[in-house]
Protein backbone atom coordinates (compact mmCIF):
# COMPACT_ATOMS: atom_id res chain seq x y z
CA UNK A 1 0.00 0.00 0.00
CA UNK A 2 1.34 3.47 -0.83
CA UNK A 3 0.69 6.56 1.01
CA UNK A 4 -2.35 7.46 -1.28
CA UNK A 5 -4.12 4.52 -1.02
CA UNK A 6 -3.81 4.62 2.57
CA UNK A 7 -5.15 8.03 3.11
CA UNK A 8 -8.03 7.26 0.67
CA UNK A 9 -8.88 4.27 3.54
CA UNK A 10 -8.66 6.79 6.14
CA UNK A 11 -10.42 9.50 4.75
CA UNK A 12 -13.77 6.77 3.69
CA UNK A 13 -13.43 5.65 7.45
CA UNK A 14 -13.88 9.47 8.41
CA UNK A 15 -16.42 10.05 5.99
CA UNK A 16 -18.18 6.83 7.28
CA UNK A 17 -18.52 8.18 10.92
CA UNK A 18 -18.73 12.68 10.54
CA UNK A 19 -20.29 14.37 7.99
CA UNK A 20 -17.62 16.15 7.51
CA UNK A 21 -13.63 15.26 6.79
CA UNK A 22 -11.19 17.38 7.79
CA UNK A 23 -7.90 18.66 6.31
CA UNK A 24 -5.11 15.94 6.63
CA UNK A 25 -2.45 16.83 9.08
CA UNK A 26 -0.25 13.86 8.63
CA UNK A 27 0.44 11.01 7.58
CA UNK A 28 3.20 8.55 8.10
CA UNK A 29 3.81 4.68 7.96
CA UNK A 30 5.39 3.57 11.38
CA UNK A 31 8.23 1.40 10.93
CA UNK A 32 10.98 -0.83 12.96
CA UNK A 33 13.00 2.25 12.13
CA UNK A 34 10.61 4.93 13.29
CA UNK A 35 9.86 3.36 16.25
CA UNK A 36 13.69 3.22 16.78
CA UNK A 37 13.93 6.81 16.81
CA UNK A 38 11.07 7.54 19.03
CA UNK A 39 12.76 5.38 21.43
CA UNK A 40 16.18 7.21 20.85
CA UNK A 41 14.06 10.55 21.58
CA UNK A 42 12.24 9.66 24.25
CA UNK A 43 13.09 6.64 26.35
CA UNK A 44 13.98 8.09 29.81
CA UNK A 45 12.78 11.86 29.26
CA UNK A 46 10.24 13.83 30.95
CA UNK A 47 7.87 15.65 29.18
CA UNK A 48 6.47 18.39 30.67
CA UNK A 49 2.98 19.79 29.46
CA UNK A 50 1.55 23.08 31.10
CA UNK A 51 -1.60 22.98 33.45
CA UNK A 52 -0.86 18.75 33.15
CA UNK A 53 1.20 16.22 35.25
CA UNK A 54 4.40 15.64 33.41
CA UNK A 55 4.86 12.59 31.39
CA UNK A 56 7.50 10.23 31.28
CA UNK A 57 8.92 9.20 27.10
CA UNK A 58 8.53 6.02 28.80
CA UNK A 59 4.73 5.92 29.12
CA UNK A 60 4.49 7.77 25.77
CA UNK A 61 6.52 4.58 23.93
CA UNK A 62 3.87 1.79 26.13
CA UNK A 63 2.45 0.18 23.43
CA UNK A 64 3.71 1.98 20.85
CA UNK A 65 5.18 -1.47 19.01
CA UNK A 66 1.97 -2.31 18.02
CA UNK A 67 1.92 0.73 15.57
CA UNK A 68 4.04 -0.85 13.28
CA UNK A 69 3.16 -1.63 9.86
CA UNK A 70 0.24 0.84 10.40
CA UNK A 71 -0.11 3.29 8.49
CA UNK A 72 -0.82 6.84 10.99
CA UNK A 73 -3.09 9.19 9.92
CA UNK A 74 -3.99 12.46 11.46
CA UNK A 75 -6.85 15.19 10.99
CA UNK A 76 -6.94 18.97 11.71
CA UNK A 77 -10.37 19.54 14.31
CA UNK A 78 -11.39 22.91 14.68
CA UNK A 79 -14.26 24.33 16.08
CA UNK A 80 -16.39 23.25 13.16
CA UNK A 81 -15.04 19.96 13.69
CA UNK A 82 -16.20 20.15 17.56
CA UNK A 83 -19.77 21.47 15.99
CA UNK A 84 -20.30 17.86 14.47
CA UNK A 85 -19.71 15.63 17.42
CA UNK A 86 -15.94 14.54 15.79
CA UNK A 87 -13.16 14.18 18.68
CA UNK A 88 -10.58 16.80 19.30
CA UNK A 89 -7.71 15.27 17.62
CA UNK A 90 -8.72 12.73 15.42
CA UNK A 91 -6.13 9.90 14.37
CA UNK A 92 -6.65 6.89 12.66
CA UNK A 93 -4.82 3.32 11.97
CA UNK A 94 -4.53 1.85 8.55
CA UNK A 95 -3.09 -1.15 8.81
CA UNK A 96 -0.88 -1.46 6.00
CA UNK A 97 -1.20 -5.52 5.36
CA UNK A 98 -4.90 -5.59 5.17
CA UNK A 99 -6.34 -2.18 5.17
CA UNK A 100 -8.49 -2.47 8.23
CA UNK A 101 -9.07 1.01 9.60
CA UNK A 102 -9.38 2.06 13.21
CA UNK A 103 -9.85 5.00 15.13
CA UNK A 104 -6.74 5.47 17.96
CA UNK A 105 -8.25 9.10 19.43
CA UNK A 106 -10.83 9.40 22.24
CA UNK A 107 -14.40 9.81 20.35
Amino acid sequence: MNKDEALAHAKSFVRSKYPIVPPVGMVQLVTERYLRLLRQLFLGSRIQIQGSADLTGDSILEGADQLSGKWLVTFGTSWDTDAVGMAHALVVLVDDSDASVRQISPE
